[in-house]
């Protein structure tokens, strides 16, 4: 498949979804009160989910005709939050160098509990490969094929599988898998806290007052324990934080 926003046509190796088996997807059932992390626009706090139709990510934005899907992104640790976000430009632009007023400044942190059960399409490695898939062909792919795994995103919004409808996908994340690579210390924590996912608005409540928000909150990453925390990371990555 080869979308048509799609950057390397020429190489692209997300398959067409109808050319996939689907019904072999499942269910990830997320329990009332499982605590996540995000990391959030400061600009658009209290607000959580992404519904301005604005972004350039793997799965959002989530586009159906006549309407924009508002998303949220979640993964397990404070630390897969942040190299999913401030720190994902570290390895798709091959840089080691952090933005503080760009990346840090503009992001807070904070932890969330899922406020009812959620269901959510598997799509693990094991679950990848029961689909015949490789992580490359979609939840590892370069940003160059987004617009492909977009339309992934697209047609497993509009599936049902034993008829629920899902709200939102998991998997494992491949910014948190490079990280790996780059440090012994990340290899032991990513090893099993890897997992990230993506949740559908139009499937559940987004108002702020529907999710509670916990410690740890670090609404300034450039100053306080919000600071230590990308510092922390920064090092481990190899990378500087620079004021520009």
């Amino acid at each position: 498949m080869t979308a048509s926003g799609c950057l390397d046509r020429a190489s692209c190796p997300v398959p067409d979804p109808g050319d996939v088996d689907l019904r072999r997807l499942r269910l990830v059932r997320i329990p009332v009160g499982l605590v996540f992390h995000t990391a959030y626009r400061r600009a658009h706090w209290p607000a959580l989910f992404n519904s301005s139709g604005a972004g350039n990510a793997r799965f959002s934005r989530l586009s159906l005709p006549g309407s924009t899907v508002p998303t949220l992104y979640g993964a397990a640790t404070q630390t897969v939050a942040l190299l999913e976000s401030a720190f994902h430009g570290v390895h798709e632009r091959a840089m080691r160098a952090i933005s503080e007023p760009l990346e840090l400044a503009t992001r807070g942190l904070v932890a969330l509990s899922v406020p009812h059960p959620l269901s959510l399409i598997d799509l693990r490695d094991d679950a990848l490969e029961r689909l015949g898939l490789r992580r490359d062909q979609l939840v590892a792919t370069t940003p160059e094929h987004y617009q492909c795994t977009r339309e992934w995103a697209v047609a497993l919004h509009g599936r049902r599988i034993g008829g629920v409808a899902p709200a939102g996908l998991l998997w494992q994340s491949r910014i948190a898998e490079l990280a790996q690579a780059d440090s012994l210390l990340f290899a032991d924590l990513l090893e099993v806290a890897s997992t990230v996912f993506v949740l559908f608005g139009d499937r559940m409540a987004t108002d702020p007052g529907s999710w509670h928000a916990g410690a740890p909150h670090y609404d300034d990453l450039t100053a306080g324990d919000g600071r230590l925390l990308a510092e922390q990371i920064a090092e481990q990555l190899g990378a500087v934080i620079v004021p520009i």
